[in-house]
């Protein structure tokens, strides 16, 4: 059984004038992933590829909480202006750090304190094994078998044939 929970990351808010913090649930579904990769202009690769280099600015954060809200936020968050202030939020209450690992954690589906570690790690020159996940011989993967080689068949099979009486449908209509 899946684990519905699994990539959802909380993110609290404080509001700088005091008063309730705002609690957000980060999740990238498909939706949150498609609506991410439209917002920043980028594939998934280029996404996956910004987050292992660092190279996330304001504009890649802004498409990933958009995308990270679209699950169960949609209703509450219905624009760029919106996101827009919850940034500014996050940057006034000292927050953006946090903001950053979060949604990181939740495109990643892993735990903020890994993010946090996995970064520290980096910052000191270490090597990160690769995810677990990725082992494409882990005990109890089962290969799927393949159909084998593709069969192109004949060399003129993808060709048009005449019908019969030697004439094709493009010469036949010439003629009349």
């Amino acid at each position: 059984m899946s684990n519905p929970t699994r990539g959802e990351v909380t993110f609290d808010l404080p509001d700088p004038e005091g008063g309730p913090t705002k609690r957000y649930k980060l999740k990238f579904n498909n939706a949150g992933r498609i609506a991410l990769e439209s917002e920043a202009g980028l594939s998934q690769p280029e996404i996956d590829f910004a987050l292992a280099t660092g190279k996330v600015g304001a504009t890649l954060l802004s498409a990933m909480l958009w995308g990270a809200t679209r699950m169960h936020h949609s209703a509450q968050i219905r624009n760029k202006s919106m996101i827009n202030a919850i940034m500014d939020q996050a940057e006034e209450t000292e927050v953006m750090e946090d903001l950053s690992l979060s949604l990181i954690a939740a495109y990643s589906r892993r735990s903020k304190e890994e993010i946090r570690e996995e970064i520290e790690k980096v910052q000191r020159g270490e090597e990160i094994p690769p995810d677990e996940d990725s082992d494409a011989d882990a005990e109890g993967v089962e290969d799927v078998p393949t159909d084998g080689p593709v069969d192109a068949g004949p060399k003129d099979e993808g060709k048009k044939k005449k019908p019969e009486g030697g004439k094709s449908l493009t010469e036949v209509g010439r003629a009349s």
